[in-house]
């Protein structure tokens, strides 16, 4: 199975190769071969960094690996769903609109933006404070809501 990161790497490194061959193609002169060799530095170095995530798996661990502590992040329960995410974006919306046509719009939309974003950042933070769910809820009602 590749990671995220290694998914990344070689598309960039195929885009690199590919935008080379093209602009050699289509381009000549001393402009468009030192294009041309800018972007095979290009490939040379996003092929290391692609090589480089592969043999470090993304810096994943997996369960069954030996030596995994029992409290690391791989074996704690998946972070929960959040309407907070929608919030922001219904706040995003609101703002854009507001700019245009009217000024309470506008205010109302910073106003979800930020809430929205503060209540993901607390729900984020807390759901990973500890390896406890209990505590983590108490951690978040202390902080979020005093």
């Amino acid at each position: 199975m590749f990671t995220t990161g290694s998914k990344l790497f070689v598309g960039g490194t195929v885009l690199a190769v590919a935008a080379a061959v093209v602009w050699g193609i289509s381009t000549g002169g001393q402009v468009g071969w030192t294009a041309v060799v800018g972007l095979l530095s290009l490939f040379v170095v996003v092929a290391f960094l692609a090589g480089l995530n592969f043999y470090l798996k993304d810096g994943n661990v997996r369960p069954t690996d030996a030596g995994v502590p029992a409290d690391a992040a791989v074996n704690r329960p998946p972070v929960a769903t959040s309407v907070w995410p929608a919030v922001v974006a219904l706040g995003v919306g609101t703002t854009v609109v507001g700019a245009e046509t009217y000024s309470p719009v506008l205010q109302a939309g910073i106003v979800l933006m930020l809430i929205g974003g503060l209540e993901w950042m607390f729900q984020a933070w807390s759901e990973r404070a500890s390896s406890s769910v209990a505590y983590n809820a108490t951690v978040r009602k202390r902080v979020a809501h005093p």
